[in-house]
């Protein structure tokens, strides 16, 4: 699986991906750490069979979250969700959960 979505990540987000690490912990979506080929770092997280706006709707509650500025909310990076056989994705900024 991490072969076919790094490929997948790589064409949301317009660069390759060097390596993938999938992380522990997430009950609902395969979370990982995402190492890009020019270096940078994002947290990104896909889902098989999501509801429909799932991620959407996680974009949503982050940027209310971040109006408040009551906590550190990272950047979103990218979102997709799921349409015919594209994978779900939510790409974040890693600077501050990794």
């Amino acid at each position: 699986m991490r072969d076919e979505a790094a490929t997948d990540l790589a064409g949301l987000l317009g660069e390759p991906v060097s390596h993938m690490e999938q992380l522990r912990g997430g009950d609902v979506s395969d979370a990982f750490r995402v190492v890009l080929s020019g270096g940078g770092m994002v947290f990104a997280k896909t889902h098989r069979r999501p509801s429909p706006g799932a991620f959407a709707t996680e974009v949503a509650g982050l940027a209310w979250l971040r109006e408040a500025k009551a906590l550190p909310v990272p950047a979103v990076v990218a979102v997709r969700d799921a349409a015919g056989r594209e994978a779900a994705w939510l790409v974040l900024e890693a600077s501050s959960l990794l």
